[in-house]
């Protein structure tokens, strides 16, 4: 019996002195299931989120790397869904919705391990995953194109129904009516989840419209309720700024330009829903 417990020992100390001469092992049993856990709790703290799908940028391509890939996806959190040659084409996916992280492994990363050196796992992860509820089908198209993850036909489809199957019922974390139809409004606060936040921006009603809000629904679901058009005197300055970085063309391929002597066919354009917005240009364009 005392031959066991000290052939026991041995090994014990022999694979405690391998660990501390190889710190791979030392990254494979503590810090990396350590790091993964944080990162996904922090993010998605709100709910339990499931196969959430993410790309793999691996410029290592090693043993140590092809691990770590594996070690992810065999996570119930994520799945890697893509493992892509570039970080351009990793946020393309990301800006069609197709994936809601990307983990970036960094040349030499094994080495910079073995060398006892601190290698870093880049995450960058989507913080919005945008539904547009619209009844125009050219829009919804044009919505897709932009960014738009999921789209809702208000008048053929459900949009409680739909918004639910979108967020697994737990509902939108906010909730922006901007149409300015006060049709849109009633039961609105329904598909808000709790804790979140519905908006109405920049929108005027008719004068003779009393929203109906069910105060007991809203009061057990947390919901805040905000208005306005700017209520930050800085957000119109960086919006301004925003234009400048926002891919326009699929808007402008619409042929949605026009001169100062057309008004009238833009107005009518937007009237009939044939132009997402309508501009006039009044300057000449610039070489």
């Amino acid at each position: 019996m005392r031959n066991y417990f000290k052939e026991t020992d041995q090994v014990v100390r022999r694979e405690l002195r391998r660990i501390v001469r190889q710190p791979m092992y030392w990254v494979l049993m503590v810090v990396l299931p350590v790091v993964s856990f944080a990162f996904f709790a922090v993010i998605f703290e709100r709910g339990v989120a499931r196969n959430i799908p993410i790309a793999v940028l691996d410029e290592d391509h090693t043993t140590l790397s092809r691990k770590v890939t594996q070690m992810i996806d065999d996570t119930p959190t994520a799945m890697v869904s893509y493992e892509v040659q570039s970080m351009e084409e990793a946020q393309r996916l990301m800006r069609e919705g197709h994936i809601s992280a990307i983990v970036h492994i960094p040349a030499f990363f094994e080495k910079n391990i073995l060398s006892n050196s601190q290698p870093h796992i880049e995450c960058s992860v989507s913080g919005t995953n945008i539904t547009v509820i619209e009844p125009i089908a050219m829009k919804r198209e044009m919505a897709k194109k932009l960014g738009a993850v999921h789209t809702i036909d208000p008048v053929n489809q459900d949009r409680k129904e739909e918004a639910m199957k979108i967020t697994d019922g737990r509902g939108f974390d906010v909730v922006i009516e901007a149409s300015g139809s006060w049709r849109a409004c009633d039961g609105i606060e329904e598909l808000v989840g709790k804790g979140g936040t519905l908006e109405f921006f920049a929108a005027l009603y008719r004068h003779d419209y009393d929203y109906k809000l069910n105060l007991l629904n809203a009061f057990f679901k947390e919901i805040r309720i905000v208005g306005g058009v700017f209520q930050s005197p800085y957000a119109f300055p960086r919006s301004i700024a925003l234009v400048n970085t926002l891919d326009l063309d699929p808007i402008l391929e619409m042929d949605c330009v026009f001169t100062p002597e057309a008004f009238e066919d833009a107005f009518e354009a937007q009237m009939h829903g044939r132009t997402i917005k309508s501009l006039v240009q009044f300057t000449p364009d610039v070489e």
